[in-house]
């Protein structure tokens, strides 16, 4: 696939190694944008990240304009139990969650890949915004029993995903 893919990071571990999915990405030829949620801004490289994407990561507004094009994909990761709770139930009330719940509203194709404590991810509310999302045709990638220390999937079963959410 080509096509401008957003990467949005949120709090977690994993979002400090975002860049190897933005190089697993590039190499399937999209053009990859790095952003993420305020408490994802702190994982990130942004010196690497620009000079691997040729573009700025960002995780604010910059105003009238988003100065990227739009996305034809959006990968969530490491998507946080609270970054997944605000987008079911629409609030966006930062830069990344915004420009998500936005791109739903556009129909663009976003795989979100939930790394969420697994004691955590029992509360019902949070089963049932993974089954809301899902519905609503969003790809959730979140496995109720994480084989520990990762919670999360691999970077390649994430862009494997949204290969596959092109196609399907």
């Amino acid at each position: 696939m080509t096509g401008n893919l957003y990467v949005i990071a949120c709090g977690a571990g994993p979002a400090a190694d975002v860049g190897q999915l933005a190089a697993l990405a590039m190499g399937e030829g999209w053009d990859v944008y790095v952003g993420a949620t305020p408490a994802g801004w702190g994982f990130l490289d942004v010196d690497q990240l620009s000079d691997l994407t040729g573009h700025t990561p960002r995780c604010d507004y910059s105003g009238r304009t988003s100065g990227w094009p739009q996305a034809d994909g959006i990968i969530v990761a490491a998507a946080t139990l609270n970054t997944i709770g605000k987008l079911a139930g629409a609030i966006a009330d930062n830069w990344a969650l915004s420009t998500i719940t936005e791109s739903m509203g556009h129909g663009v194709l976003i795989v979100i890949a939930a790394n969420v404590n697994p004691a955590l991810a029992r509360h019902p509310r949070f089963r049932q915004n993974v089954a809301d999302l899902r519905s609503w045709g969003v790809t959730v990638l979140w496995d109720p029993e994480p084989v520990p220390p990762t919670w999360m999937a691999p970077w390649p079963v994430i862009l494997n995903a949204m290969t596959a959410a092109t196609i399907g």
